[in-house]
């Protein structure tokens, strides 16, 4: 790494986790200081370790970053903890064990305040176990379930949360021989990484059959898990699991079968255009595979899905358009529209206004299951109306869609 370059970034580090605001004080600006010089000779000695080790790679190493900026956060809240100082989001921001969804519920696609609602599985275990050298392999580590190793990967479950029909989990996944460099920086800048997996799930319903999910079954719950690589070896994410309705659920036995991540080198396989006879080949990327399994249970207690709200509008207009009712999970809203006979859904969407009559965005991605994360939606307008209109007014012109909507109507939900 230059040392231009390292000190630009551990200057943007610094700022953003020192982004406090401080009472003015000589003595605090002394403290400051006092860090400040602690922190860049630490750095400089790290840089000259790294640049023994790895002479030959000069690109900016955001991993020397990373520890170098967690290695800040100890010393500034060592420092200036001793006078009385302290900043909450500082502690937040590096994710410690039980912390991972305070550090990135606002960052995934999937927002939501799952801190605020979670269950903290095994923590004090957890903290003895996971990212330690010559963890036992293939058995759970002293005694904790929501620790498994398997094959040199060590998944680490540190929180769950849920609603209704969705599962929320904080991993952390720890490598012996470290993540190929080459998707650990797959992400652009900006954006979260993401670790790929295959899974299968069990529901346990109370009194009723068991429902299971996989791939053969064709409803595979989770395939994609956000969060960032926090160096070489570790892997914090946040994965939101899907399954159809979880009212009356006891509990999940979840399992990773494998996770994987795209390298930059491909192969081709063989491939065809639709309607077409002639076979092609089509270049894929290869892949690094870690093989499992990685199995947990998660207890569930009826909770969750006693947060969702189901209200009843069952209005239309003359034409036959209309809602019938709203529902509000703890982390997203979602209406069911009304159609004249004829009518074919795949034409119409659904966009629902909080109370500001600001449209709410996609919950991960899933059109029509909007996330209520830091919004008013005491009341909310929904709209239906023609995809072709929507797609005209989903952005700067929002302000617009209750009067191009085929049926709209406010719905208050205190």
């Amino acid at each position: 790494m230059k040392k231009l370059d390292k000190d630009i970034e551990l200057n943007r580090e610094l700022h953003r986790i020192c982004n406090m605001d401080l009472p003015e004080s000589e003595l605090i600006d002394k403290k400051l200081d006092a860090a400040y010089g602690q922190i860049y000779k630490k750095a400089e000695q790290e840089s000259k370790t790294g640049e023994r080790k790895n002479r030959k790679n000069m690109k900016t190493n955001r991993f020397l970053v990373l520890k170098l900026a967690a290695m800040a956060a100890g010393i500034m809240i060592a420092i200036l903890g001793g006078i009385g100082v302290a900043n909450p989001a500082l502690a937040v921001d590096i994710p410690v064990i039980g912390r991972i969804f305070a550090y990135l519920e606002e960052k995934v696609s999937y927002p939501g305040d799952y801190s605020e609602n979670t269950m903290t599985v095994g923590e004090q275990d957890q903290e003895n176990s996971v990212g330690t050298e010559g963890a036992p392999e293939n058995e759970q580590e002293k005694g904790n379930e929501y620790v498994q190793s398997k094959n040199g990967l060590t998944v680490a479950v540190t929180e769950f949360s849920r609603d209704s029909d969705k599962l929320y989990l904080a991993l952390r996944i720890t490598n012996e021989e470290g993540f190929p460099a080459d998707f650990v920086e797959e992400a652009s800048f900006g954006q979260l990484d993401h670790l790929q997996c295959n899974t299968s799930a069990v529901v346990h319903k109370d009194g009723q059959d068991d429902v299971r999910y996989s791939e053969g079954d064709g409803n595979i719950p989770l395939y994609n898990i956000e969060g960032e690589f926090q160096d070489q070896n570790t892997f914090v994410g946040i994965a939101m699991v899907e399954f159809g309705d979880l009212t009356g659920s006891v509990g999940i036995d979840f399992t990773f079968h494998t996770f994987y991540g795209l390298l930059p080198t491909t192969h081709e396989v063989e491939g065809h255009v639709a309607g077409e006879t002639e076979t092609i080949m089509i270049p894929e990327h290869d892949r690094k595979v870690y093989e499992g399994p990685w199995s947990f249970h998660f207890a569930l207690d009826g909770e969750g899905a006693g947060q969702t709200e189901e209200i009843i509008v069952d209005q239309k207009n003359e034409d036959g358009f209309g809602i019938s009712k709203v529902v509000r999970s703890a982390y997203e809203i979602t209406a069911e529209p009304v159609l004249p006979d004829g009518e074919d859904m795949a034409d119409y969407i659904v966009s629902i206004l909080d109370a500001d009559g600001n449209p709410l965005e996609s919950h991960g991605g899933t059109v029509e299951e909007y996330s209520t994360y830091g919004r008013n939606t005491d009341t909310v307008t929904i709209c239906l109306m023609k995809f072709e209109t929507w797609l005209e007014y989903k952005g700067e012109h929002a302000d617009k869609q209750i009067e191009n909507a085929v049926f709209s109507v406010t719905v208050d939900l205190k």
